[in-house]
């Protein structure tokens, strides 16, 4: 057989492109694993894996979210604590912590939770660190049963003190002083929702979470949307790794589907 110098070349060609091609899908592996590597090797997670158990504090009265143990943040919660903790067994990786809207904060600050999935507003203080969204909230208004056609014009519009919902229909109503009749502010979603019964507002703005919690037979939704709330894990600033790694972990989880399957399986984001 003759030599051929063009086929020598060719094959040359192809033997350095296929180890090019290995080596830059190597560098690949190393820069995405890269973070990862990083954010588990910082001192909140040390303490977190030393101790055996990720603490998370959750609801207990948000159905579909976290409501008797079970809901959408519950296995969130559990699934997340599993990333971090891969050799812990999956009963004892993770402990809760009973949270409110009040409380969240506090749970954090005095240690008892290192992370929390309770329907946080996003950046919503800058006391603690927020993962990136891992649920988004459509936020309506309710009224009570029949008096839905009232314009939001003319209506008395209540929300919860110092919350994002009042925080922003205050700013649209600088800017569009006609949007709502009247903003009143409430200290407690049972306090706005008897104000409405009784008929001191004629709408409760609120998220949507919310809605499906109190919503009855005696209440009704208006058509009008006003935006939406993005929920994101909460952490401390001396933790903000964990606010990472809960961002690679939604990363994973919306790869392979288990985000949306969650949803489903909890009649949640429809």
């Amino acid at each position: 057989m003759k030599w051929r110098p063009g086929r020598f070349v060719l094959k040359a060609n192809r033997r350095v492109l296929l180890f090019a091609g290995v080596f830059v899908a190597a560098l690949v592996i190393v820069l995405v694993s890269l973070p990862s590597q990083q954010l588990r090797n910082t001192p909140e997670l040390s303490i977190i894996k030393e101790r055996g158990v990720l603490r998370v504090g959750v609801r207990t009265d948000m159905p579909g979210f976290a409501q008797d143990g079970q809901g959408f943040e519950i296995d969130l919660a559990t699934r997340f604590a599993q990333y971090l903790l891969p050799d812990a067994p999956a009963s004892s990786a993770v402990e809760f912590v009973t949270v409110d809207a009040r409380t969240l904060g506090a749970h954090i600050d005095n240690g008892d939770a290192d992370v929390v999935l309770a329907l946080a507003p996003k950046d919503f203080s800058s006391s603690y660190v927020y993962s990136r969204a891992y649920y988004e909230d459509a936020c309506r208004f309710l009224c009570v049963a029949g008096k839905e056609s009232l314009p939001l014009s003319q209506a008395r519009v209540g929300t919860l003190q110092v919350s994002p919902l009042s925080s922003r229909l205050s700013s649209r109503l600088k800017s569009e002083p006609a949007y709502v009749g009247e903003q009143i502010q409430f200290a407690s979603y049972p306090d706005m929702l008897y104000a409405l019964v009784s008929g001191q507002i004629d709408a409760a703005l609120m998220p949507g979470a919310y809605v499906s919690r109190y919503l009855d037979s005696s209440f009704t939704v208006r058509s009008e949307e006003f935006g939406t709330l993005e929920y994101a894990l909460m952490c401390g600033t001396d933790a903000p790794a964990l606010a990472g790694l809960f961002d690679l972990f939604l990363d994973q989880c919306e790869d392979d589907g288990t985000l949306e399957s969650l949803m489903k399986t909890y009649s949640l984001g429809g």
